[in-house]
């Protein structure tokens, strides 16, 4: 098992960090990591975009009630919403492979 996360600031405290690194020894991937990763990496972006705009709406304050938050915002995906998020998966690793999966400054992903 490995932990990949988005790189954002609140993530890469020293204390997180830290966190991370004793919970995955060797297994901790994001940008500073054990094994590099872009912020903005083609396999979590349209995923995390999406959830963040079905979560946004109730903002769960606790983690049983974000966990059914994110189960009834998976149990709504429709099956256009996924051949959608493939194809930006894909027009993302494609963009990625070229360059060695570095940062792509000024790409969008959507859905």
């Amino acid at each position: 098992m490995r932990f990949q996360q988005d790189g954002a600031t609140c993530h890469t405290t020293i204390e997180t960090a830290q966190l991370q690194h004793e919970s995955f020894p060797g297994r901790v991937i994001f940008r500073f990591g054990d094994r590099n990763w872009t912020a903005k990496s083609c396999d979590l972006v349209s995923l995390n975009f999406f959830l963040c705009s079905c979560l946004k709406p109730n903002k769960p304050m606790i983690i049983s009630a974000l966990k059914k938050e994110i189960e009834c915002c998976v149990n709504e995906i429709k099956p256009h919403l996924c051949k959608i998020f493939m194809e930006s998966f894909n027009k993302g690793v494609s963009m990625v492979q070229p360059i060695s999966g570095i940062h792509l400054l000024d790409e969008l992903y959507h859905i």
